[in-house]
C-alpha cells in the first residue's frame, strides 16, 4: 500500500528533481542538461554505414540507380544521355512527375550541350556547376547515399564521365493545391489563407507575417525511410537558447522508419505523450504561428501536412482564437468568458447533474423534480446509464457529420441529431431532460477552439460523471482537485501549463479577460 501511494505522490509531484525533466525558467541560460540518452541530441543517419562512393563511370552510377529504384517494374525514372560540351559523356536522370521538365530542358541539357569546358579541366562537376548550368540550386555529392536520397526528392542527378562526383539540381515541382481558406480554424475577422500541403510554401507565407532578419528556418531529415523534410522556425536570440535546444534534442530522439505528418512528430515530441490534454497547439493559420513566433515560441512544420505545431502552450493559448485581437475589448471579453463557460458546461455539467440526481435532492425545487420524474416515468435504463448512452450517441453522431464529405456531413448532423433524439424518447430509452443536458454539453465543446482540446474534454466528462455517479459532489470534488493537481504539474516544453497564473508572470498576451491594446508591451518573463 505505501509503494501505491508513493508512486501517486510521485506522479503528481510539482518539482522535477527526481525525473530530470526539463523546465525552462527565466533564470535558466545555455544548454539544457542532457537526460539518461546523452547522445540523443546527435542527428541520426541511419545509412552511415552503408554510404559509398561514386564511380568514375556514368554508366556504372546509372546501372547502380536502375537497379536500386528497379526500373525493370517501375517506368518513372528517366534517364538521359547527352553529351557535355560536344565532347564528354554525361547522363541525367530524375523522376517522371516531380520534376520541372522546363529547368531539365532549358537550364541542364541546353546550356551543357552548347556550353565549353577548357581540355585538361579535372574537377568537372565543379566548373559544369559554377560556369555551365544555369540552375539556381545545385550541389555537388560525391556518395551514392546522397544520390539515393536525392532522386525522391524530385531532384535531378547529372553524372560525368571521368568524374567521381555528380551534380545534384533542385528542380523539384510537385502537383500541389493553392492556398486557401482554412477549414478547421474558421472565423469572421482576421485573414483567412491556410497551409498547404508544400513546405516550402509554408514558410513563405509564415515570412510574408515575419518581417524580421533573426527568423531562423532549420530544415532536418526526418524519418529512416522517408528522410522527411521538417523545418524548425524560431527567432534568434528571441526565443529561449534552452528551449531551442530542448526541441532538437527531442526531435533528434524520433527514430521511426516514417514521418509523413506533424501529427506523428507532436505525438513522439511531446514530453507526455500520454497525457489527455495536448501540450502542444496544432493551427492551419499562418498569421497565428507568426504571432507566437514574435513572441519567442517555437513552429514546427513537415513537409506534406497543411498543419503547423506551436511550443510551448499554456492552457490559454489553447482556448484563444486568431480573431480575438480583431474584436475590440469588451466585445472580446464578453466572447472569452463565453467561450470559458462554455468549456466547463461540457467538462462538468453532466457530472453536477448526476450528482444533483442521485445524491443531492434538495438542490432542485418540487417543481424540477416532479418534471424529471415524469419525464423518466417509463424509461427502464438507469440514469448513469442512459447518459453515457446519449453522450455516445452524440460523439456518434458528430463523427459520422466530419467524415461524409461535403453538404451530406451537415445534414446527417442535424437529421441524424433530430431522429435518434426524438427515436430514443419516444422508445422509452431516454428522457427529455437528458436529451436537453446532453445538447447544452455537445454546444459546450463547440465553445473550445482548439480540436485536439475538444477531444480531451470528452475524456474529463466521462471521468467526472462516473466521479459524481460513484460519489455524488464528494466524488466531484475529489476528481476536480486530482485534475487540478495534474494539469499544475503538467509543462509542455518547460513552461508550466497554467501560466502567467501559476506560477505568477508578466504576460503580454491577453488571457481570460481581453485587455487593452497598447503601445507599451512588455516581454513574457517565461519565455525569456
Amino acid at each position: 500500500m505505501n509503494k501505491f501511494f508513493r508512486k501517486i505522490a510521485f506522479y503528481f509531484r510539482f518539482d522535477n528533481s527526481a525525473t530530470n525533466n526539463f523546465e525552462l525558467l527565466e533564470t535558466e541560460f545555455g544548454e539544457p542538461s542532457k537526460s539518461a540518452d546523452e547522445d540523443s541530441g546527435k542527428q541520426y543517419n541511419p545509412k552511415d554505414d552503408t554510404a559509398d562512393t561514386l564511380f568514375y563511370e556514368a554508366d556504372k552510377n546509372i546501372d547502380r540507380i536502375k537497379t536500386a529504384f528497379r526500373t525493370d517494374i517501375s517506368k518513372d525514372l528517366v534517364v538521359r544521355d547527352f553529351m557535355l560540351c560536344g565532347r564528354i559523356h554525361a547522363t541525367l536522370a530524375f523522376i517522371n512527375g516531380m520534376a520541372d521538365n522546363e529547368i531539365v530542358n532549358n537550364y541542364i541539357l541546353r546550356d551543357g550541350m552548347n556550353g565549353e569546358i577548357p581540355e585538361g579541366t579535372e574537377d568537372l562537376c565543379k566548373y559544369a556547376v559554377e560556369h555551365i548550368f544555369t540552375v539556381n540550386d545545385m550541389s555537388i555529392a560525391c556518395d551514392y547515399d546522397t544520390v539515393r536520397k536525392a532522386l525522391p526528392d524530385g531532384k535531378t542527378i547529372i553524372f560525368i564521365d571521368g568524374d567521381p562526383h555528380c551534380c545534384i539540381a533542385d528542380t523539384r515541382k510537385f502537383p500541389q493545391r493553392s492556398v486557401e481558406a482554412a477549414e478547421n480554424e474558421k472565423g469572421v475577422l482576421g485573414p483567412r489563407e491556410a497551409f498547404i500541403e508544400n513546405i516550402r510554401t509554408n514558410i513563405s507565407l509564415i515570412r510574408r507575417h515575419v518581417h524580421t532578419d533573426d527568423l531562423v528556418c532549420e530544415m532536418r531529415p526526418m524519418g529512416e525511410e522517408t528522410s522527411t523534410a521538417v523545418g524548425i522556425l524560431y527567432r534568434d536570440k528571441v526565443a529561449s537558447e534552452s528551449l531551442v535546444n530542448e526541441v532538437k534534442r527531442k526531435l533528434a530522439t524520433i527514430k521511426t522508419g516514417s514521418v509523413l505528418s506533424t501529427g506523428i512528430i507532436n505525438q513522439m515530441a511531446e514530453p507526455k505523450p500520454f497525457s489527455p490534454i495536448p501540450q502542444t497547439l496544432l493551427t492551419e493559420k499562418p498569421d497565428r504561428c507568426a504571432s507566437y513566433l514574435l513572441d519567442g515560441h517555437v513552429v514546427i512544420l513537415c513537409d506534406g501536412s497543411p498543419l503547423a505545431a506551436i511550443l510551448p502552450v499554456t492552457l490559454f493559448s489553447l482556448m484563444s482564437t486568431p480573431e480575438d485581437s480583431y474584436s475590440r475589448q469588451v466585445t472580446g471579453t464578453v466572447l472569452r468568458i463565453i467561450r470559458y463557460i462554455g468549456a466547463l458546461i461540457s467538462i462538468i455539467l453532466p457530472g453536477i447533474f448526476i450528482a444533483i440526481v442521485m445524491y443531492h435532492h434538495g438542490f432542485l425545487s418540487s417543481e424540477m423534480l416532479s418534471t424529471l420524474i415524469t419525464s423518466r416515468k417509463m424509461v427502464f435504463i438507469p440514469i448513469g446509464i442512459e447518459l453515457l448512452l446519449l453522450l455516445f450517441v452524440f460523439q456518434l453522431v458528430r463523427e459520422a457529420g466530419m467524415r461524409v464529405p461535403g453538404t451530406v456531413g451537415q445534414a446527417i448532423g442535424i437529421i441524424g441529431g433530430l431522429v435518434l433524439g426524438q427515436a430514443v424518447v419516444s422508445a422509452n430509452l431516454a428522457s427529455s431532460v437528458v436529451l436537453i443536458l446532453v445538447a447544452l454539453t455537445g454546444l459546450g465543446t463547440f465553445c473550445i477552439p482548439d480540436y485536439s482540446t475538444q477531444i480531451s474534454s470528452v475524456y474529463l466528462r466521462i471521468i467526472f460523471m462516473i466521479a459524481g455517479w460513484m460519489g455524488g459532489f464528494l466524488g466531484l470534488g475529489c476528481a476536480w482537485l486530482i485534475f487540478t493537481a495534474y494539469i499544475c504539474t503538467l509543462k509542455s516544453f518547460g513552461v508550466p501549463f497554467l501560466t502567467p497564473y501559476a506560477p505568477k508572470s508578466k504576460s503580454k498576451r491577453m488571457n481570460v479577460l481581453r485587455g487593452p491594446i497598447n503601445n507599451k508591451t512588455h516581454k513574457e518573463d517565461y519565455m525569456q
